[in-house]
């Protein structure tokens, strides 16, 4: 059992973020690695599937940049999601009835390169009938100050839910003139390969360029308590037909740990509905799509 201690959890209360490290064992690490780098070897096939990969443009070449719903697509990422010491420790956070909301792994080339993410809170993708949701990192990589770590704004996740939309369309971003004061409190979350992060679905978060000159390799798996119901249809976006007369069998697989639950509604500011995006086709896309973003696509910042 790798459970969290006391003050984890009063740490992750107050402050919306964790980090734990050796997590993953050596070997469990290598796998993920040679998996992730047979995916990211698909950036020049002509017949590489965008369905899966979100691919990019670096000076003419062309780059992954992230990978949807890596469970659905290999086995050793399925078995990741539904890791025991992984579990352990969401269950400390959400309880025993556990149910995987999404996957994807995030890529970020070195040298300055690397896409960044701009600030924004999950929960303004979606939103759930209450806010027991975390999602966890998997780190393939040691993440450092330099290569584009989780940056996160402690406390935020107790305090307001901010819109998404930028000139009436979902941005995916928050407006960063709003936030300004926040950001200086933003911390780095760095630790070393084979570590976990995690983060509430209300945290205010985003994550720089990679200025390393190695890779900078995440997956993010997303929980969510069994009686948390989502508002904007179920899963990833590759996966919301499943719960809407869909395959709901394929959507009970998502249950990860315990056993599903009668939905809980709870007292939580959402913002809905949510207008369609400029372009939805990836978070870069839709971000690309924001009027005032922190970070510029050079990386650097506005």
């Amino acid at each position: 059992m790798h459970a969290l201690d006391a003050t984890q959890l009063d740490q992750y209360a107050a402050k919306g973020y964790l980090v734990v490290e050796n997590v993953l064992s050596a070997s469990e690490l290598q796998e993920l690695r040679e998996v992730t780098d047979s995916f990211a070897a698909q950036a020049g096939d002509e017949n590489a599937d965008r369905r899966i990969l979100d691919i990019g443009e670096h000076e003419g070449r062309p780059y992954v940049r992230r990978v949807k719903s890596p469970h659905r697509h290999h086995p050793v990422y399925d078995a990741t999601v539904r890791h025991p010491r992984i579990l352990d420790i969401v269950a400390g956070l959400l309880g025993n009835d556990l149910r995987l909301y999404g996957s994807k792994i995030n890529l970020k080339l070195p040298s300055g390169t690397g896409d960044a993410i701009q600030w924004h809170q999950d929960w303004g993708f979606y939103p759930h009938t209450n806010d027991s949701l975390v999602a966890v990192g998997v780190l393939l990589d040691d993440m450092t100050e330099e290569n584009g770590p989780l940056l996160v704004v402690p406390g935020s996740h107790l305090g307001e839910v901010y819109s998404h939309n930028q000139g009436g369309r979902f941005a995916g971003a928050l407006d960063h003139t709003q936030i300004k004061d926040m950001l200086d409190n933003a911390v780095q979350l760095t630790a070393p390969a084979g570590s976990i992060t995690l983060h509430h679905v209300r945290a205010v978060h985003a994550s720089g360029p990679n200025r390393s000159t190695g890779s900078r390799r995440i997956i993010f798996q997303n929980y969510a308590a069994a009686d948390a119901w989502p508002l904007v249809g179920c899963g990833a976006p590759g996966d919301r037909h499943l719960c809407a007369g869909g395959d709901w069998d394929a959507y009970q697989d998502l249950l990860v740990r315990g056993q599903d639950r009668q939905v809980r509604l709870a007292s939580v500011p959402v913002h809905l509905p949510l207008p369609g995006a400029q372009d939805s086709s990836s978070v870069f896309t839709t971000q690309s799509g924001a009027d005032k973003n922190y970070f510029a696509s050079s990386g650097a910042m506005e």
